[in-house]
């Protein structure tokens, strides 16, 4: 179920991106930052693009500004395959090739993780949420 949500969430993010390039083509560019923020909240990251000094090549003796991304991520959680869905990859075939359907691959995957992680990544969404001020160096 948790496994389920997650993929929910990357196919609404994909969709508010798409969404996003289509309204920067046409040159509403208002729309495109609002979907382009609201596809990166639906997977748990931010980006803001700012300025650093910094070097571009290593023959540049002094520092220039520079434009960089800077990007934020409490995001997806990440779930650990069962341990017969570890051995089916390691006799080496996947979990899809074992399963009837995705409904079945979903399963294998530990729900219980599945849903801890899911938990800690809401806890973690709402703890950045307050935060939205501090200055967090970018991954």
């Amino acid at each position: 179920a948790a496994a389920a949500a997650t993929t929910a969430r990357l196919l609404a993010s994909m969709a508010l991106l798409e969404a996003s390039l289509m309204e920067h083509e046409y040159g509403h560019v208002d729309s495109a930052k609002a979907l382009l923020r609201a596809s990166g909240d639906a997977i748990g990251c931010r980006h803001e693009v700012t300025g650093a000094m910094g070097f571009r090549t290593i023959h540049q003796v002094d520092a220039k500004a520079q434009m960089v991304l800077d990007v934020r991520c409490w995001g997806l959680p990440v779930y650990k395959r069962s341990r017969a869905a570890a051995a089916a990859v390691a006799a080496g075939a996947g979990a899809e090739d074992h399963a009837a359907s995705d409904d079945e691959a979903d399963e294998l995957f530990d729900e219980a993780t599945a849903a801890a992680a899911a938990a800690a990544t809401a806890t973690a969404a709402a703890a950045s949420g307050a935060e939205e001020g501090a200055s967090v160096p970018g991954r």
